[in-house]
C-alpha cells in the first residue's frame, strides 16, 4: 500500500489552510494553535533532532508565525510545498527516510513508516506506527538533505539515465547553482567530472571553493562509516593550471566532516605512511587559497611513501602533461580514489588474489590502508571524446604494475560509475574504448593485444604496465 505523501497544493486561502491545520489529528498542535516544537520532554532521536532551534519559536510559536507569514501574503496566494532538499516522490511507497543534519549527523527510520508529511516552508512529519499515531518531526532549517528509499526501482526518463540528477531523493539540479563558500553538499554532483553518488552508505559530499576567479578546486566523496575518501574528483584547465605560487603544505582535518569520522593528523603519525594526495598540491598553484585547500586530509589516502613518491608521483606528472589543447578542447576531468572496499578484478594479467580492496593492517589501526590506487581521465578532442582507466596496485616499492585499461573496466573493479553525467550514448562509447596512442602510453607487451598494436583504439580491456 502506497505512504500517504501529503502536500496541502489546492489550499487557496490562509483560512482554508488554518482550518487544515486545527483539524488535523496531531498531538503537536495544542489546543491554542500552537505547533508544538519537540523537545518539551519526550526525548529520544526525534525529539533531539528539533530542539535545537525551539527556543527561536518559543515566543509567540510557530503557529503564530505562520499566521504572520500569511496575513501579510498576497490573499490569493497558492500554498504549494516548498522545494527543498529530498523533498519525497508522491507517487512511489517510502520504506525508509533518513535526515541528515547540519550538525553532520543523521537519523534513519526503516520500520513502521505509515505517511510521510510536509509542512510546506516548515519541515517534516514521520508518523511510525509503533509510535502511538504520533509523529517524530524535523525543521528543514535544521537538514542538509533527506534521504528517501522506495519499493521498487525508479526508472528515470531522458537521454542520461543514470545521471545523478535522477537519483530519487537527493533533489540534485541538473543545472549547476552558483558557489561562494566551501560546502558540504549534492548540489554540484551535476558536475560531468562526478560519479555516481554512493546512495547505499554513509558518505557526503564536500565541495572545496577557490574563488570567484578559479572557482570549484575539486569534490571529495568521504565515507563516515570506513572513516576514508571514496574518490576525488576535479578539472583542470589553463586558468586553474597556472603556476603562480609555490607548494605550501599545512596539513589539516576537514572541519566540514563529522568529527568522530574524519582523518586527524594523529592517525598518520607514526604509522609508517604518507599523507597521499588525491589532488594533488603542483595541480593547484593557481593561488595560495588552492594550493592550501589540497591539504585537507580528506584529499588523502595512505600511501607507502615509496609508492607515493614513486609510480604514483609518475603517474600524477602524466595527467598533468595532459592539460593542453593537445589533448583537450575544454577541460580535463579527472577522477582519483583508492580501494576502500571489496574490488572485483578479471584482467588476465593482474596479479592480485581475492578480492579483498584494503590491507588487514590499518593506518593506526583507524583508517583502511587501500590495495590499489586508481584514475579516471576524460577529455573531449575535435568532438570526440577520449576517457582512460588507470589502476597501480599499491605496493611499498617505488614501482608496481600499473595498468591502463578502459573505464568500463574501472567500473567493474571499483563498483564506481565514472562520469554519469555525460549523455549515455557518449557514455557508453566512450568507456567501452580506449585509445592508448592518443594518451601516449605505452604497451609492455604488444603481443598479448588481440588487434594491431598500432591501432588501440577497441580493445577492452587495454593493459599496459611501467
Amino acid at each position: 500500500m502506497k505512504k500517504n505523501y501529503i502536500i496541502p497544493e489546492t489550499m487557496n486561502n490562509y483560512i482554508d489552510f488554518i482550518s487544515y491545520m486545527q483539524n488535523a489529528s496531531d498531538p503537536h498542535i495544542n489546543d491554542d494553535g500552537n505547533v508544538e516544537i519537540p523537545g518539551e520532554g519526550g526525548g529520544g532521536n526525534a525529539d533531539d533532532g528539533c530542539a535545537k532551534e525551539r527556543n527561536a519559536w518559543e515566543s509567540g510559536g510557530l503557529w503564530a508565525f505562520l499566521l504572520m507569514l500569511l496575513f501579510f501574503a498576497a490573499p490569493n496566494m497558492s500554498l504549494r510545498a516548498q522545494v527543498t532538499d529530498g523533498e519525497p516522490d508522491p507517487t512511489q511507497t517510502i520504506t525508509a527516510v533518513t535526515i541528515n543534519l547540519l550538525d553532520n549527523t543523521s537519523v534513519t527510520y526503516d520500520t513502521g513508516i505509515d505517511s510521510v508529511r510536509n509542512l510546506p516552508g516548515v519541515g517534516l512529519k514521520i508518523y511510525i506506527s509503533t509510535n502511538s499515531g504520533k509523529s517524530v518531526d524535523y525543521l528543514y532549517c535544521q537538514m542538509t538533505h533527506i534521504t528517501y528509499t522506495y519499493s521498487g526501482s525508479v526508472t528515470p526518463v531522458g537521454d542520461n539515465v543514470n545521471a545523478n540528477w535522477n537519483i530519487a531523493g537527493y533533489n540534485i539540479p541538473e543545472q549547476e547553482p552558483s558557489i561562494n563558500a566551501s560546502v558540504s553538499s549534492y548540489n554540484y554532483a551535476c558536475r560531468l567530472e562526478y560519479p555516481h553518488i554512493n546512495t547505499t552508505g554513509s558518505s557526503q559530499v564536500v565541495v572545496r571553493y577557490i574563488d570567484s576567479t578559479y572557482g570549484i578546486n575539486y569534490s571529495v566523496e568521504w565515507d563516515n562509516a570506513l572513516i576514508a575518501n571514496r574518490w576525488t574528483c576535479y578539472t583542470m584547465n589553463a586558468t586553474n593550471g597556472e603556476e603562480n605560487v609555490d607548494r605550501t603544505d599545512a596539513f589539516k582535518e576537514d572541519p566540514l566532516l563529522p568529527e568522530t569520522t574524519r582523518s586527524t593528523l594523529g592517525d598518520y603519525s607514526g604509522s609508517g605512511f604518507s599523507r597521499g594526495h588525491l589532488c594533488p598540491a603542483a595541480d593547484r598553484k593557481c593561488t595560495t587559497t588552492a594550493v592550501k585547500e589540497t591539504c585537507f586530509l580528506s584529499n588523502m589516502q595512505p600511501q607507502w611513501q615509496s609508492h607515493n613518491g614513486g609510480c604514483w608521483a609518475q603517474l600524477e606528472n602524466k595527467i598533468r602533461t595532459w592539460n593542453t589543447n593537445t589533448y583537450r578542447e575544454n577541460d580535463l576531468y579527472v577522477v582519483k580514489g583508492a580501494t576502500i572496499s571489496n574490488v572485483s578484478i578479471t584482467a588476465t594479467f593482474n596479479p592480485s588474489t581475492g578480492t579483498s580492496g584494503v590491507y588487514a593492517e590499518k593506518c593506526n589501526g583507524r583508517l583502511p590502508v587501500p590495495r590499489y590506487f586508481y584514475m579516471a581521465v576524460l577529455a573531449k578532442k575535435n568532438g570526440t571524446w577520449q576517457a582512460l582507466g588507470i589502476w597501480s596496485p599499491h605496493a611499498d616499492q617505488s614501482q608496481t604494475a600499473t595498468e591502463y585499461i578502459t573505464i568500463d573496466e574501472l567500473e567493474a573493479r571499483t563498483g564506481i560509475d565514472f562520469f554519469c553525467n555525460l549523455k549515455d550514448t557518449e557514455e557508453d562509447d566512450v568507456e567501452s574504448r580506449v585509445n592508448l596512442n592518443y594518451w601516449g602510453v605505452s604497451n609492455a607487451a604488444p603481443s598479448r593485444w588481440e588487434t594491431d598494436p598500432d591501432d588501440q583504439s577497441d580493445v577492452d580491456p587495454q593493459i599496459a604496465m611501467w
